[in-house]
């Protein structure tokens, strides 16, 4: 369906309206990321620092609600490449077009029973650090 210049004008005072609404209104917004609990995502948690872990290997959640995983890699040598998947979607993806080393960090949610893994080639590459919120 085609909107003319009329129907937008409709649909962005509608939006604002709404927004407006919102904005005024006294009640609390509605929680983002409700966990399995009915917990917010770091509501309860804590931050569990795994150090140093093998790639090419799965990290399962099995936290019984979503989690927050936060990584640090390292990529050496023009070529390099680092990619994050979450049940098989890649989530994350970094290679290095440089003769320069680098670190990059990556942070996700990982949902309540998903798996993680880290792939990496190219160059010497590595996971150098590896905490979640759980």
């Amino acid at each position: 369906m085609k909107l003319g210049n009329l129907g937008r004008v409709a649909v962005a005072a509608a939006m604002l309206s709404a927004a407006s609404a919102f904005a005024d209104s006294t009640s609390s917004p509605p929680a983002l990321a409700v966990g399995t609990r009915g917990m917010s995502l770091g509501e309860g948690q804590s931050w569990v620092n795994y150090g140093a872990r093998s790639m090419w290997s799965n990290y399962c959640n099995d936290a019984g609600r979503a989690i927050q995983a936060q990584i640090v890699t390292g990529v050496t040598s023009r070529g390099g490449w680092i990619q994050v998947y979450v049940n098989g979607a890649l989530v994350s993806n970094v290679s290095n077009g440089s003769s320069t080393d680098f670190a990059q960090t990556f942070g996700f949610v990982v949902p309540a029973g998903a798996c993680v893994m880290v792939q990496g080639g190219g160059g010497r590459t590595g996971i150098s650090q590896w905490a979640e919120l759980r």
